[in-house]
């Protein structure tokens, strides 16, 4: 099934594949040690739209698919859940590893927000004796805001030990994150997004949130894909915005424009601490920002289409 994500992409520029031989997740460990399912996840709405239970479920009939896809493929795996969600038995994870393994000519991408149970299960599964599935997994984690930045520590740690590819995943970025940056290691990729769907009337991306991590990432020489603005995107105050982020506010939007855009009423500058923007139905995939745009995806080998 295509993936309907636009950076997984096929070495032949054709869109890529999701395969879910577990889906459903918990939600990530909170400071109170019990696991929370996020506001934001996209997944779980999806689930629910369909009538579907989003918990932790094993599918072993989807085991052989990955076996069947002929030309080499870009392969989101577990997207629709977490395959490190604590509920998921060790021994069935490592079926999934030994399927990533066997099937090569395939780049399998993981993302989680359980990084320490990944480190887990590669210490205490097969992923120490096997090296799971070597140059063709690229192990993920998801970092929204500053308060996730433990999972980097995590990911540094499978880094030095698995030999794997490592990225990043900032979405949907809700918060800055310049301040994480140098990290102490360094991923083969860092993507950054906006937030779309249903949450997305109240939540934009800041530019300068985005230009710290790009700013970054080329200090430290980490590959940058920016994939998306979101719905919101940024706009000339005096002529074209309608809304309004408040920076300090986390990427909120707030309706305080009080003329239209254009009019002699309209200040020309932001107030102090503010952006604008403006809406769009359809979100674009890798925009230009300040002239080009960051497109490469290291697992294709390729730019985007």
């Amino acid at each position: 099934m295509s993936s309907g994500i636009s950076y997984i992409i096929n070495p032949d520029g054709t869109p890529g594949e999701s395969w879910s031989p577990f889906s459903g997740c918990n939600g990530p460990v909170g400071t109170d040690g019990k696991q929370h399912r996020c506001v934001y996840c996209y997944s779980i709405l999806g689930q629910r739209r369909w009538g579907n239970s989003f918990d932790p479920t094993f599918h072993e009939g989807r085991l052989k698919q990955p076996s069947h896809w002929a030309k080499p493929r870009t392969v989101a795996l577990c997207f629709q859940g977490d395959l490190f969600d604590p509920a998921n038995p060790v021994e069935q994870i490592s079926e999934v590893m030994r399927v990533v393994r066997t099937e090569s000519r395939h780049h399998f991408l993981i993302t989680t927000k359980q990084a320490w149970r990944m480190l887990q299960v590669w210490d205490f599964g097969d992923g120490v004796r096997t090296g799971w599935g070597g140059k063709n997994l690229w192990l993920g984690v998801t970092v929204t805001c500053p308060e996730d930045a433990w999972r980097l520590d995590a990911l540094e740690q499978l880094a030095a030990r698995a030999g794997v590819h490592t990225w990043v995943s900032f979405e949907p970025l809700v918060g800055p994150v310049g301040a994480l940056f140098p990290l102490k290691f360094r991923p083969d990729c860092v993507v950054v997004g906006g937030m779309s769907g249903p949450d997305a009337r109240t939540h934009a991306l800041p530019l300068g949130w985005v230009r710290d991590v790009r700013d970054a990432c080329e200090e430290q020489q980490i590959p940058f894909v920016f994939k998306q603005f979101g719905h919101w995107v940024p706009a000339l105050w005096k002529s074209e915005a309608t809304h309004g982020v408040a920076l300090a506010d986390g990427g909120v939007v707030r309706p305080i424009l009080k003329s239209e855009p254009g009019s002699p009423e309209r200040p020309a500058v932001a107030a102090l601490g503010w952006q604008g923007v403006r809406w769009q139905d359809e979100v674009q995939a890798f925009p230009v920002l300040d002239g080009r745009r960051h497109a490469y995806l290291p697992w294709a080998g390729r730019e985007a289409p």
